[in-house]
């Protein structure tokens, strides 16, 4: 983890967060572009949707993310 820290500038609290399948963590798209960059992949074999999406239900932010309060 520290490899991939120091070539993207990423931290490594940061890369511990993201690899944690039970954090549920958010992360920003410069940081999916540099690891995607790293890797050389795309966001879809970096990201997975859980639930995986379907043809119902909500795309709001705080009803996805109701733990995290409102994102306005």
């Amino acid at each position: 983890m520290k490899e991939v820290s120091e070539a993207t500038g990423i931290s490594i609290s940061v890369l511990s967060t993201l690899a944690s399948p039970k954090t549920g963590a958010s992360t920003n798209t410069r940081f999916v572009e540099a690891l995607c960059r790293y890797f050389r992949c795309s966001p879809s074999e970096l990201i997975e949707l859980v639930p995986p999406l379907t043809d119902e239900g909500s795309c709001h932010v705080d009803e996805l993310y109701p733990e995290r309060g409102a994102h306005r």
